[in-house]
């Protein structure tokens, strides 16, 4: 409650009070929470003047304000805080140092993050100087605040929902404690998370402070002078002496490397060249016209070159600054180079073919001999024959074929003969089979010689209780017992064609048929006039009982000869062709004639 001090001065005016406005105020004002006005009031109260107690001068105790007594006094901990760290397969948390500064002056508390490179996050200033209130109040319900008897070495204390672990402190943060009577303990070992670790290789490495790390950085006469100019100890070398003898002088030699031994693997071509005036080699790949490679031919840049490479990463035939200590010897001059040597360039073997003129009549004025050069022979393999894959059952097999030489296929473009369909083969034909409502069938073959296409037509029979017509479709077949197509000479009669899952017999043809098949007897074998009298009349006379069973007849039908020459090996056909061949003005065979032949 209000003193009595305070309510005189309520009564004053405001430009007249001595400490201004006494008015107690809401604490809600400056934290956002409502706290009892008591609680300010309680602070500005002073014991009225008749309460008062009597005090009695202390000599020994100072009279300096703290502002000034603890003026620029800081007690200073470092320690550290852990903050999670989502979607990441390294690590699950960050390990954020801090520096924690307590003010003793006005017990203010500052957090300063030390800035670390590349961290990409906003260090420094952590959190600013100002009293940090406890996340409890005390047991009146005040508002309390961390104050230094809170940190100490070990301490774990939460700032704003942070965490912060207390892990040392300074000398003179040290000796502050141990004089107010609290000894500390010996500083902690700060954690280390994955990520800093990798990071802090990796920068170890980039930086130069890793001595192991090969950089790759190849000595060079400038630097070499550069150095020696600064003071570095130099031994007297013939770098110049090289330099003005051979400047511009360069060996070039040609190699080849074979990969043929590994999956897709060619023969590759290289230009070497050797540089007289410092020893150092450069190697180019020499690419062919519309080889397919990318255009980066330079496979060992200028430098020298170890005659036994070490196996030491990239770096190991390049100079680096550990190869300062290599004999001169190790390196490769230009008499280690002839025609039949390899040399070995990340691990590849290298293998030199020839050299041009000029090298070959440096080497001649020095007195050696780089030998004959050595011809490879470039042995292109045969591209395989194509194999056309089975027909897929869509279309003809001509269609199926021309969608594996065409990303769009296009239709088949016949030739004149192959539209030329005056040139049909008519076949009176039987099925070969035993079943009842099938033996008495007669379909009609039709083979068109312009496209080798196959129709069979069923004329219709009275009273067969079948419909005739168009027994099956105009169409290029295959032969089932050869895996080809159908050819001319498979077409004669008496021979046993397999189409649509039947078998059909050959027993007869028309006129036209017989007489193209006798003017082409290339196509039709059977159908040759010559041939077929001669084999049947040789076979005839060797069978004196076949020609005594016909001396009296004078004509035998077609069906009568074949049964009269059902011994000999002939087929249908050539039975007809012998009949034609001796035909009397009724078409059949005259046994006048053939008995006059047999004599």
């Amino acid at each position: 409650m209000p003193s009595g001090y305070l309510e005189k001065q309520a009564a004053v005016p405001m430009m007249l009070r001595r400490h201004g406005d006494v008015t107690p105020k809401p604490r809600g004002h400056a934290l956002g929470q409502h706290t009892p006005a008591y609680v300010y009031v309680r602070e500005l109260e002073v014991p009225a003047p008749s309460m008062a107690p009597i005090t009695v001068f202390d000599s020994s105790k100072s009279k300096v304000p703290n502002f000034i007594a603890l003026d620029k006094k800081v007690l200073r901990f470092e320690g550290y805080f852990l903050e999670a760290v989502h979607e990441s397969n390294l690590e699950n948390y960050r390990v954020r140092k801090c520096i924690i500064l307590y003010y003793l002056e006005d017990d203010t508390i500052q957090i300063i993050e030390p800035k670390v490179e590349n961290s990409g996050i906003l260090q420094g200033n952590f959190v600013k100087r100002h009293k940090i209130p406890k996340p409890e109040s005390d047991e009146q319900g005040d508002m309390t605040y961390y104050t230094h008897d809170d940190l100490e070495i070990g301490a774990e204390v939460t700032f704003y929902g942070r965490t912060f672990h207390v892990q040392s402190a300074d000398k003179f943060t040290m000796d502050y404690l141990q004089e107010h009577g609290r000894r500390q303990r010996r500083d902690l070992v700060t954690p280390r998370d994955a990520y800093t670790e990798a990071r802090k290789a990796h920068m170890a490495r980039e930086s130069g402070t890793d001595m192991d790390a090969n950089y790759g950085k190849k000595q060079y006469p400038m630097k070499e002078f550069m150095e020696a100019s600064l003071g570095k100890f130099a031994r007297p070398t013939d770098h110049r002496k090289r330099f003005n003898d051979h400047d511009r002088h360069v060996l070039r030699w040609f190699a080849l490397w074979d990969d043929t031994s590994k999956l897709y693997g060619t023969k590759h071509r290289y230009t070497i060249h050797f540089f007289l005036a410092d020893n150092t080699v450069e190697i180019r790949e020499s690419y062919e016209r519309n080889s397919g490679c990318d255009p980066f031919p330079k496979l060992l840049n200028r430098s020298r070159l170890l005659l036994q490479p070490k196996l030491e990463g990239p770096f190991a035939t390049a100079l680096s600054p550990s190869d300062e200590r290599t004999p001169e010897g190790d390196f490769f001059s230009w008499e280690h180079l002839f025609v039949g040597s390899y040399i070995n360039i990340y691990n590849r073997n290298i293998l030199l073919l020839d050299a041009d003129e000029s090298t070959r009549e440096w080497y001649k004025d020095h007195g050696i001999n780089v030998g004959p050069a050595l011809v490879v022979q470039e042995t292109k393999p045969k591209p395989p024959a194509f194999v056309p894959p089975p027909h897929n059952g869509m279309g003809s097999d001509i269609d199926s074929l021309g969608s594996c030489y065409h990303l769009t296929p296009k239709p088949h473009r016949k030739s004149m003969e192959e539209t030329d369909n005056k040139i049909i083969l008519r076949f009176c034909a039987a099925m070969d089979t035993t079943k009842p409502e099938d033996v008495h069938r007669r379909f009609i073959v039709s083979f068109m010689i312009c496209d080798l296409s196959v129709m069979i037509m069923e004329p219709p029979q009275r009273n067969s209780g079948i419909g005739g017509g168009k027994f099956m479709e105009r169409g290029v077949h295959k032969n089932p017992l050869t895996g080809a197509f159908f050819q001319k000479p498979d077409f004669y009669v008496g021979a046993r064609i397999h189409l649509v899952g039947r078998v059909f017999l050959l027993d007869n043809m028309d006129e036209y048929s017989a007489k193209y098949m006798e003017t082409n007897v290339i196509d039709f074998p059977f159908a040759d006039r010559k041939k077929v009298t001669a084999k049947i009349l040789a076979a005839l006379r060797a069978t004196p009982t076949l020609v005594a069973k016909v001396r009296g007849q004078k004509e035998l039908s077609v069906a009568e000869a074949t049964h009269w020459l059902l011994g000999l090996d002939v087929v249908h056909h050539e039975v007809i062709a012998f009949v034609r061949a001796f035909m009397s003005d009724e078409g059949h065979l005259d046994v006048a004639q053939v008995l006059a032949q047999l004599q």
